[in-house]
């Protein structure tokens, strides 16, 4: 076992993803859940930053499957690559839809972009305490890497499973959101409390 992934996916009840969809009022047939600390014995209990020890779940009328990922950003206090301090997704209902992470970077690839406005909880910094920010932080859902989860805020996979991840939810948006091509198509991602 890596030390930043676990040996296993998460093994997460179909039944209750369902629930937690319907409790957060998301009918949409294509959904992603993000569930913080999955695995809560991988570092300190609970959560932790710079693992992949959080689920990320792909529920549709016609495909269930979870996946190793993280949704926390890997430092905390101030991040100097943006200026601000480190930012964490808000716990929430949020639209994303395909995209690109760093569009138009040598290191660009295919991601799933935020589809309008989210909040983050930005890290206490600098003297300052933490606070909320609501905006367009290019909070994005992408692979990750094999020595971090790569993230400043954004939502990632394991790169041994993120082309499965990717072309689960295209495909699956293709057959319930869109005919032919997926401009426009937007899923909910629900993120869950932190342990």
């Amino acid at each position: 076992m890596s030390t930043i992934v676990p040996s296993q996916r998460p093994k997460v009840s179909e039944k209750r993803v369902a629930e937690i969809l319907l409790e957060r009022g998301v009918r949409d047939p294509v959904a992603v859940v993000g569930w913080p600390g999955w695995f809560s014995d991988m570092g300190r209990p609970g959560n932790d930053r710079g693992i992949y020890d959080d689920a990320i779940i792909v529920a549709t009328p016609t495909a269930f499957a979870a996946f190793n990922g993280n949704v926390d950003p890997v430092g905390s206090g101030w991040n100097p690559g943006v200026g601000k301090p480190f930012a964490s997704l808000k716990p929430g209902v949020w639209r994303y839809k395909p995209g690109w992470h760093k569009w138009g970077s040598p290191s660009g690839h295919p991601a799933f972009r935020q589809a309008g406005p989210v909040t983050v909880l930005r890290d206490p910094a600098s003297g300052r305490g933490g606070y909320e920010e609501t905006g367009e932080f290019g909070i994005n859902i992408h692979r990750g890497s094999y020595r971090s989860p790569s993230s400043w805020g954004c939502q990632t996979i394991w790169p041994d499973q993120w082309k499965a991840f990717y072309e689960l939810v295209t495909s699956e948006l293709r057959r319930y959101v869109v005919v032919s091509k997926l401009e426009g198509a937007a899923f909910p991602y629900v993120l869950l409390s932190r342990s």
